[in-house]
């Protein structure tokens, strides 16, 4: 198969995007789609192989195999071995746990089911998980071990049964990604059976890439350039479009990847635009790379947060170090181990089974040992015993926090009740992030309304499609609020989690207003976050001597960023804002503790949540004091 540089070129913009994206810029959010331009051109070159090969009758599923293990096992099998001495020394024994099971399933291609079974991959800790990226590498071996062998048998009926069939898989899979983006959104995110039409979008390309370039009209030229380029603007649109939360994969990942198929498939040389954007020398070096690069990056970034160490210049740094890091796994790992005159089938197969089956016994054994906690001290003992905080107790028997998925879940008449002779009432709204004030603050008698809180961000006329009960949440409050009219609402939630949907908060604060016009507004503004979480941040310092309570937290930069928008948003519009990170921190370190009887309380059970005694120390402030406190 002729070699064309727009390929890596696309893989180039395609690790770019996953890298960026992971590396917290906001800008590039949604350059999670990265991903799927991989599949597309996975689906394409591997399927232009197999057409190719049986066509001339040089097909064999032994060579196919082994050729799909030389390039993906070495530098896979590299890049875990580098990460087995830093997560010992770094992890705590319930993430070593962890990671001893993604170490156990990513050499078995079965990572995807795990990460799918261990939690969401936009949540806060999943950008913590050393080796979360390699679910992708699991679809796509899934995808392989039966795609060549439904292809050859579909051969000898000719290339209208292959197409018809791939079409009836094709058309299958997309529809379970559509249903599954809104009622499974986690199996549907991980699993093949709604990705196989990423990879088979690409395999239809390769399937008449030969017939459409060999057609010769009018404007070929013009027509071909008009495809490649609306390809690159489908993928530079995709990119400002999607963001966490948004329905993925589903009908929407067309944009991305039909994007990448009429690159593939509209190739004109280098007399197109196109070609020649894509085969400049950096994105094709970049694209030669990209496989290490897509290796390395994600645990690189997962450790250096376990450390806090998370402001702009250090991601710039290990930016480079990624790809200082690829450059020598291509030299030296990828390259060698393809070429089968330098290691032979035999000694491949010798080193990388060896490799792998220490890798599974490695994690075996972190397993076995639950992530060895006898490395740790009574004091750090007592500080992780933080993450078994009852999370529950905390917002007493009046618990409005509604997480289910179900579209038809009850809401409690306890929180949406108001005591209709006292006009004076404060209604709070907003996710989790909200709810974690709600006992702590009616016992001060700063609410004598029912809690209203849930999963949701407090927007109007958002549907957040990862919980479907939002847009019920929505409806409700509008009626609580056009019925009970309360003298004061309090917005608050994790906005570094909702940061691309800030400006919904113009809407939702006009449609409060239209609804209510005498209820005054109160605008919450960011929480301090510690990435694991605060107990685990306190126990990797280990001092407890500690007297200082003010420390570095993560994404001071992002989450201040966040909050001079959402001032702006406030003054604006006449609202009251209260910036939280003014309150309890100094540049990047924030309070973290504060000791009481000379007991010591811990701010947060978990990355931002607060513990009771947190909420207590907020609710004591006098600037909450004197916002919450009736006239």
């Amino acid at each position: 198969m002729n070699y064309r540089k727009d390929i890596d070129g696309l893989r180039g913009i395609a690790i770019s995007l996953v890298i960026l994206s992971h590396s917290g810029f906001a800008i590039f959010s949604g350059g999670f789609i990265g991903v799927d331009v991989f599949f597309v051109i996975s689906g394409f070159l591997i399927t232009k192989i197999i057409l190719m090969e049986i066509s001339n009758g040089t097909f064999s599923f032994i060579d196919f195999y082994e050729r799909r293990a030389r390039r993906i096992l070495p530098a896979l099998s590299f890049v875990i071995l580098l990460t087995i001495l830093p997560a010992l020394i770094i992890l705590m024994p319930n993430e070593l746990v962890d990671y001893a099971e993604s170490l156990i399933a990513t050499p078995l291609f079965l990572s995807n089911i795990l990460f799918w079974l261990q939690s969401g991959y936009f949540e806060p800790s999943s950008e913590l998980k050393p080796l979360l990226h390699t679910w992708s590498l699991a679809v796509e071996e899934q995808f392989y071990l039966l795609f060549p062998i439904l292809f050859f048998l579909l051969f000898n009926f000719g290339r209208k049964i292959i197409f018809l069939t791939l079409l009836i898989i094709f058309l299958i899979s997309i529809s379970i990604s559509e249903w599954g983006s809104f009622h499974k959104p986690w199996p549907n995110f991980y699993l093949l059976p709604s990705r196989a039409w990423e990879l088979l979008l690409g395999s239809f390309g390769a399937i008449y890439f030969n017939n459409i370039q060999n057609i010769s009209f009018k404007f070929k030229k013009e027509l071909f350039d008009f495809f490649s380029i609306l390809g690159v603007l489908l993928i530079i649109l995709s990119l400002y479009f999607f963001e966490p939360g948004v329905r993925h994969p589903s009908l929407l990942t067309l944009f991305p990847t039909l994007g990448s198929v009429f690159i593939l498939l509209f190739y004109n040389t280098n007399r197109s635009i196109t070609y020649k954007l894509l085969s400049n020398k950096v994105l094709v070096n970049i694209g030669l790379v990209s496989y290490s690069a897509y290796l390395f990056h994600h645990p690189i970034f997962a450790f250096f947060r376990y450390l806090n160490y998370t402001n702009t210049f250090v991601i710039i740094c290990l930016i480079f170090l990624t790809l200082f890091l690829s450059f020598f796994s291509y030299k030296f790992i990828e390259q060698p181990f393809r070429d089968r005159k330098r290691i032979t089938t035999k000694k491949f197969l010798y080193i990388i089974v060896s490799i792998n089956i220490s890798i599974v016994l490695v994690g075996t054994l972190f397993f076995i040992k639950e992530g060895y906690p006898n490395r740790l001290n009574d004091y750090q003992i007592s500080l992780i015993n933080f993450e078994n905080h009852n999370k529950n107790s905390k917002f007493g028997e009046k618990n409005c926090l509604l997480i289910d998925n179900d579209n038809n879940v009850t809401i409690k008449n306890t929180c949406l009740e108001l005591d209709k002779t006292n006009k004076k009432e404060l209604l709070l709204w907003g996710d989790s992030f909200a709810e974690h004030y709600s006992e702590t603050f009616e016992n001060k008698s700063y609410f004598d309304l029912k809690l209203y809180t849930s999963g949701c961000p407090p927007f109007f006329n958002y549907v957040y499609s990862l919980n479907p009960i939002c847009k019920i949440i929505e409806d409700e409050m509008k009626e609580v609020l056009k019925n009970s009219k309360p003298s004061k609402v309090v917005l608050s939630a994790n906005w570094f989690k909702h940061r691309k949907s800030i400006e919904k908060l113009e809407e939702t604060i006009k449609t409060i207003r239209t609804l209510s016009k005498t209820t005054k507004i109160v605008l919450f503004g960011n929480l301090p976050q510690w990435h694991p979480s605060l107990p685990q941040t306190l126990a990797r310092i280990n001092n407890p001597k500690l007297t200082v309570s003010k420390i570095k937290i993560s994404y001071f930069e992002k989450l201040n960023e966040i909050d001079i928008k959402l001032r702006e948003i406030a003054e604006k519009h006449n609202v009251l804002f209260v910036s939280l990170l003014d309150l309890l921190c100094e540049s990047d370190e924030c309070i973290s503790f504060y000791k009481k009887n000379n007991e010591l309380k811990i701010m947060a059970y978990d990355y931002g949540h607060l513990t009771s005694d947190g909420a207590e120390y907020i609710a004591n402030l006098e600037a909450i004091r004197r916002i919450l406190v009736r006239d």
